[in-house]
């Protein structure tokens, strides 16, 4: 599986691509301002994520239980919000 990152800030995506299939998940840049204190922290949140394709194509290799889709989901989360994560942190 290939996956790379590309971006329009404050939009990132995040795409995955298996033997002809593509997935991908959205990122948008936020900035959060603190309430009673001056601070202000940037979040990443997640805009959408089209997996399907992707999750398919590892089905018919590997058959998923349900309990197996949704740790896959979320290690997919994880994974692309990293790559996102040091894609900023390398540009």
């Amino acid at each position: 599986m290939f996956s790379h990152v590309e971006a329009e800030p404050p939009l990132f995506t995040t795409i995955y691509e298996h033997n002809g299939s593509r997935g991908e998940v959205n990122y948008k840049i936020s900035h959060l301002n603190g309430v009673n204190k001056p601070i202000q922290q940037e979040v990443l949140i997640i805009l959408s994520a089209k997996m399907t394709n992707i999750l398919d194509v590892i089905n018919e290799q590997t058959p998923l239980t349900e309990d197996d889709i949704t740790d896959l989901k979320y290690e997919i989360m994880n994974h692309s919000k990293n790559m996102v994560q040091n894609y900023r942190n390398n540009n």
